[in-house]
């Protein structure tokens, strides 16, 4: 916008500086041509007075030679006697004086010179002619210079133009990109930005408003994180009951996986509580590799315990992304719980994290049932009984970090295969 403005104000100042420029040069010009034809004509008169006036005493070559001190570069002055001869200088190519000597003052041009005569009839009769030669150099005496100072006129317009639209451009340009930024922090999930407003009445207006769509945003997201930390609280009260109520039977191992099953289920709501109550943090940047290999030993007991071959490929090294660990944490926590559920004991299981110079690629692979249809990463879409949010978090959590989903079949295992894929940072 900036550019448009400065181009808009040279094309402004172009046509201002050559509407004026343009006919001074012309009049600066005219009035040059002017003056030395005056000057010109001046002179002429001049020296045919001194020559009226000295010829009946001292005679005609006498008398020219009164003409000697006012001849100079621009003008030449000479004398054409009755006889034809010239006093002074010569004619030039093409120059007729004919009809000076017949007793009428005119003016000619010949080639870029201007020539004056003023015939001057003496008491015989006779007429001697006074010939005023104005060189092209007189007639465009100053106008180059002239025109230079125009020239510096017009640019000097044209860079005070320019000056003042980048001024101008400054003072739009400017509050307009901090509520762009303010927008794109806003976004990013920062419900803190706010914004000074600045600038002209529209954009001050503007920023108003986008303080008033942030806070009301804020206060819709916390009112929710609120009801979401009160009812994952809620959940406390069941889970101490059950708890009470399995004091009393008897241990078997089916109790110690109902009791170990009771403390992810409470490990489970102490994270929605804390996941309800943590501030927003838009740029967060954790270790895939760091994150998912912990996960992997949190699920390898159940995994050990229905009989499945887990086989897990990471690698050395960081895979720095950018999400929070415990998005992280709960999107890994999905796919596991994704196989466990939906595919039977026993099948096997393929975890692997590789690695290209931009980007990271988490691959689950199974020897279940695969999927009917990729409408299941659809919110609420499922292919069994469960409630369809699973795969819903995996994609909201990939698309937050920039990256994406696949889904589809496994060649190495005859089930499902779910890519995901997430941009790596420095």
């Amino acid at each position: 916008m900036r550019r448009r403005l400065v181009l808009l104000a040279v094309a402004i100042s172009l046509m201002v500086a050559l509407s004026f420029v343009i006919p001074l040069a012309f009049l600066v010009r005219d009035l040059a041509q002017d003056r030395a034809l005056a000057a010109g004509e001046r002179q002429a008169q001049d020296i045919a007075r001194v020559i009226a006036t000295l010829t009946p005493d001292r005679g005609v070559l006498e008398a020219s030679k009164a003409i000697a001190p006012v001849s100079d570069g621009n003008l030449s002055t000479s004398l054409i006697l009755p006889d034809g001869s010239v006093v002074g200088g010569e004619l030039l190519a093409g120059e007729s004086p004919t009809l000076a000597i017949t007793g009428t003052a005119f003016r000619t041009a010949v080639g870029g010179d201007q020539i004056i005569y003023t015939p001057v009839i003496q008491e015989d009769g006779e007429t001697v002619v006074v010939r005023v030669v104005v060189s092209e150099a007189a007639l465009s005496e100053g106008v180059r210079q002239s025109w230079e100072v125009l020239a510096g006129v017009a640019v000097t317009l044209v860079a005070l133009g320019v000056v003042a639209a980048a001024i101008l451009g400054r003072s739009i340009i400017g509050p307009v990109q901090a509520l762009a930024d303010s927008a794109a922090l806003l976004g990013e999930g920062d419900l803190s930005v706010r914004i000074e407003p600045a600038g002209p009445h529209e954009i001050q207006e503007a920023a108003i408003e986008f303080n008033r769509l942030a806070e009301r945003i804020s206060r819709l997201v916390q009112r929710e994180r609120d009801a979401a930390a009160d009812l994952s609280h809620r959940l406390r009260t069941p889970i101490t009951a059950l708890r009470l109520d399995m004091d009393g039977v008897e241990d078997s191992p089916a109790m110690t996986r109902v009791w170990e099953d009771l403390d992810i289920l409470e490990r489970t709501v102490d994270f929605l509580i804390r996941h309800s109550l943590r501030p927003v943090s838009p740029d967060s940047v954790s270790d895939f590799a760091a994150v998912l290999t912990e996960r992997v030993a949190f699920w390898a007991p159940l995994a050990r315990e229905q009989g499945r071959e887990v086989t897990v490929s990471i690698g050395a090294g960081e895979a720095m992304v950018r999400s929070a660990e415990h998005d992280l944490e709960a999107m890994i926590d999905v796919l596991f719980d994704n196989v466990f559920a939906h595919s039977f004991g026993g099948s096997p299981l393929a975890v692997t994290l590789r690695r290209d110079r931009q980007n990271s690629y988490l691959t689950f692979e199974d020897g279940g049932p695969g999927f009917s249809s990729t409408s299941v990463l659809g919110r609420g879409s499922s292919g069994s009984s469960s409630t369809g949010l699973g795969l819903d978090i995996v994609r909201s959590t990939a698309e937050g970090a920039g990256g994406s989903v696949s889904i589809g079949s496994s060649q190495s295992l005859g089930g499902a295969r779910i890519e995901v894929r997430l941009p790596l940072v420095a």
